[in-house]
């Protein structure tokens, strides 16, 4: 395991351990999201936290800042997120409802070493994929 792999491993155990803390206060200006935002930096400084809580939900987003050289990580390290994140990505994409209602089950696993990308849907395309499938079934 490479030192960025691990810092990630880090982070996500820190981010578990931290949640509630993040959650609670609804705000950046928390210990909590200073100390998460503190480690993601130590994967790559360019790397940062945008966060938004409210009574309904919270949500956590990495990003490169707009910088492309640094897309990749910012996208292996949410992929490392830790399966309750995936499940609330998802709900966010397609909606409570939809989601209940299209996605029977979720199996997170590491992706194998020789996939390409195309053998993937992504999770902006996921419902435009949900809707296609549907209409597939009720032709057939």
């Amino acid at each position: 395991m490479n030192t960025a792999s691990t810092e990630i491993v880090e982070f996500w155990n820190l981010f578990r351990q931290r949640a509630a803390g993040l959650a609670a206060n609804g705000s950046t200006d928390s210990p909590a999201y200073h100390t998460l935002l503190d480690h993601l930096h130590r994967i790559d400084p360019g790397l940062y936290l945008e966060f938004c809580a409210n009574p309904r939900a919270c949500e956590m987003i990495v990003t490169a800042d707009g910088d492309r050289s640094l897309f990749s990580l910012a996208r292996a390290v949410v992929v490392a997120a830790p399966v309750n994140a995936l499940l609330r990505a998802l709900d966010h994409t397609l909606g409570e409802e939809k989601f209940a209602e299209s996605v029977q089950y979720t199996r997170v696993l590491p992706l194998p070493e020789n996939a390409a990308r195309e053998q993937f849907i992504s999770l902006s395309d996921l419902d435009a994929f949900i809707r296609w499938r549907q209409g597939r079934q009720q032709v057939g």
